[in-house]
C-alpha cells in the first residue's frame, strides 16, 4: 500500500512539474505574441501616417502649360524661336529629304578610337 502512495505521489508532482512548465511556456509564447501584435501595429499605422503625408504633399505645377487646343484634340504651342506653330504629330509625318551630318571631337584632339 505504500509503494502505491509513493507511485501516486510521484506521477501528480511529474504533472504538476508537467502543467507548470506548459502553464510557463504558455505565459512566454503569449507575450511573444503580444510584442509582435504590437510591432505589426506599430507599422500599420507608420504606414497610414506616411501615406496620409504623401497624399497631402503639394506637386509642383506644370511647367508647361497648353492652353489652345485644337480640334483634334492636341496642344498646339510656339516653338521657342517664335516661328510657325506646327503640331507635332504634322512635323513627324512630313518626309524630310534633309541630311545632316554630326562629328565629334574630343576636348584634347584625341580620336573617338583612343589614339
Amino acid at each position: 500500500m505504500k509503494e502505491l502512495k509513493n507511485s501516486i505521489h510521484y506521477s501528480l508532482s511529474t504533472l504538476k512539474k508537467l502543467v507548470f512548465t506548459l502553464k510557463l511556456e504558455f505565459l512566454v509564447k503569449a507575450v511573444e505574441s503580444n510584442k509582435t501584435r504590437n510591432e505589426v501595429k506599430q507599422r500599420k499605422d507608420t504606414m497610414v501616417k506616411m501615406k496620409s503625408t504623401n497624399l497631402l504633399r503639394q506637386v509642383a505645377p506644370s511647367v508647361t502649360t497648353f492652353t489652345d487646343l485644337s480640334s483634334h484634340g492636341t496642344a498646339n504651342s510656339t516653338p521657342p524661336s517664335g516661328g510657325k506653330k506646327e503640331l507635332f504629330s504634322d512635323v513627324f509625318s512630313k518626309k524630310n529629304t534633309e541630311r545632316h551630318t554630326l562629328t565629334v571631337k574630343l576636348n584634347d584632339n584625341r580620336t573617338a578610337e583612343g589614339s
